[in-house]
């Protein structure tokens, strides 16, 4: 068991031997295999492997997200100052949105399609911040714009489903943003979206990272993606860690 903090240790996030355990009705198997890892603050790690590797259940299991029919059977998670593993539900609902936040895979999912794009990140700024909706609404305007929607009133008032799919994942980004966290998980940002515009978002995080200086998460199994984002890569196969590394090697 860890005796330091995470950041007594020179880290954001640390990760030890994590292990999850998805149940069947006639057996299971370990999804993730004692995985250990460390996250400094500012840097940007990416989670490579296939489909089934574990890198996105391991990052759900970081903020308590983990579906039903998996359990962590073993580790320990810290985040900042806090052992995140052991507080229950009510220590991962509050950390999650406000100091981590997950942009998805798939931004049209992840929107309400019964609520307003705005008002979905106004939602989750009054959760975590103490902030009139007024001041929460000016604020998610600026923000759509600093995440280059030309029309930050228009995609305020917006459905999901009158967004493309580029203005629908700058709108997970400022929702991610919203709430400033110091660090954010990006599941494979990118795969649902064209070519041109998977170029534009990945320019957007790499420099929204550079201006607030938030830590990164990045879940991929594009290497392009690697290249261009992260400053070390883990790659996973069969829930274990096979390799790790600095992006150069």
């Amino acid at each position: 068991m860890l005796t330091e903090t995470a950041e007594e240790a020179g880290f954001l996030l640390r990760v030890e031997n994590l292990t999850i355990r998805i149940d069947q009705p006639h057996g299971g198997f370990l999804a993730v295999d004692d995985v250990s890892f460390e996250l400094g603050e500012g840097e940007t790690l990416a989670l490579v492997g296939q489909s089934g590797s574990g890198k996105t259940m391991t990052a759900l299991s970081l903020i308590g997200l983990l579906p039903r029919q998996a359990r962590k059977v073993n580790g320990e998670v810290w985040f900042a100052h806090r052992r995140i593993s052991s507080g229950g539900k009510a220590s991962f609902k509050q950390l999650r949105g406000r100091d981590i936040a997950m942009i998805f895979q798939e931004p049209h999912s992840a929107l309400n399609p019964v609520f307003r794009a705005g008002t979905q990140v106004v939602d989750v700024m009054k959760t975590h911040l103490r902030v009139s909706s007024k001041s929460a609404k000016l604020k998610v305007l600026e923000l759509f714009e600093h995440v280059g929607l030309s029309d930050p009133i228009w995609t305020y008032q917006a459905y999901a489903h009158q967004l493309s799919g580029g203005m629908a994942q700058r709108v997970m980004i400022a929702m991610a943003l919203s709430c400033g966290p110091r660090l954010i998980i990006a599941d494979e940002p990118t795969t649902a979206l064209d070519v041109s515009t998977q170029l534009q978002i990945l320019r957007l995080i790499k420099n929204l990272q550079e201006q607030h200086r938030f830590s990164l998460l990045l879940i991929t199994h594009d290497i392009s993606v690697v290249s261009a984002l992260a400053d070390s890569v883990i790659v996973m196969s069969g829930g274990k860690i096979v390799d790790r590394g600095d992006v150069r090697q």
